[in-house]
């Protein structure tokens, strides 16, 4: 892959926890964690940063590609392609 291909960033999609809604991302940049990216999305998509209580709510990202939640950390291009979808959905901790 060229050099110049790398640089750029990736175009995704994001559904939200129900799947009806689709959000389109362009150019999102390879080098940006996974959380960058949701922290990104939560507002676009509509999503309550709070719970019900007033305590905050945290989300993560599911590849629908890979089948699997994708860590925070992992940076956009190691963990997605171009094109890929993502859910992004609560984190729900049992209690």
């Amino acid at each position: 892959m060229s050099s110049q291909a790398m640089s750029n960033g990736l175009d995704l999609y994001a559904r939200d926890a129900s799947g009806q809604r689709r959000f389109s991302v362009s150019n999102f940049p390879r080098t940006a964690r996974i959380r960058d990216l949701v922290k990104t999305l939560i507002p676009q998509m509509g999503l309550s940063s709070n719970d019900s209580a007033g305590r905050p709510l945290a989300y993560q990202a599911f590849s629908r590609r890979e089948h699997c939640h994708l860590r925070g950390s992992d940076t956009v291009g190691q963990a997605l392609l171009d094109g890929d979808e993502i859910s992004v959905l609560p984190d729900i901790q049992a209690g």
